[in-house]
């Protein structure tokens, strides 16, 4: 960056010399520069090429540094895809074995308050996902909600409900739902669906 910062303020001033000296030699009488006007218009194509130059080294520069933070934006935006998906199916897990024992251990509520806490910081993150970051934040809250009440209280009815379906509003449903569309709305920015797909699927 800073070689092109350099590379910018020699191109201006080359213009600015160039440009400089044809307005000075202009002004000169025929008398004194036989071949005033071949000077002017070198010094004139001189400066206008160093002009060009610069203005095309920092459109240059600006193209590649925005194309620099869309690759990184994009690299911030899978990881965290994958990390959401890789907790969803971690409290899956959990919720397998509580299917098969109906119990929670020490171990299982520690890693669902783990799970709740990185839910936390993907919550906090979601402007990552520019016009979707409402949706994922809203999603990634109701995510992490239900873990709270399902690992800290054992009356709750996540808890009770924790291995049904049924009824929506407090089963497993809740979370399988929110996580759904976070994920949906994480693609969606990562991967946004071409105009075509757009015109296709319009209902």
């Amino acid at each position: 960056m800073r070689h092109v910062v350099w590379l910018f303020f020699v191109l201006l001033a080359v213009a600015i010399i160039g440009i400089g000296s044809a307005i000075k030699l202009s002004a000169i009488g025929p008398e004194v520069m036989k071949y005033e006007k071949e000077w002017v218009t070198a010094l004139l194509q001189a400066g206008l090429i160093a002009v060009l130059g610069a203005v095309t080294t920092a459109v240059l520069e600006l193209f590649k540094s925005g194309l620099q933070q869309s690759k990184d934006r994009s690299k911030l935006q899978l990881d965290a895809h994958s990390e959401l998906r890789s907790h969803y199916q971690k409290v899956k897990l959990i919720r397998r074995s509580y299917q098969a024992t109906q119990t929670l251990t020490a171990r299982d509520v520690q890693a669902l308050n783990e799970v709740q806490l990185a839910l936390e910081g993907l919550r906090d993150d979601s402007g990552l996902f520019g016009r979707s970051s409402a949706q994922v934040r809203d999603a990634l809250s109701r995510m992490e909600r239900y873990l709270n009440h399902l690992a800290n209280d054992a009356a709750s009815d996540e808890r009770t409900n924790f291995q049904n379906n049924k009824p929506p509003d407090q089963s497993f449903k809740v979370f399988s739902h929110a996580y759904s569309m976070a994920s949906t709305a994480m693609r969606l920015e990562i991967a946004p669906p071409s105009l075509w797909a757009r015109i296709r699927f319009k209902p």
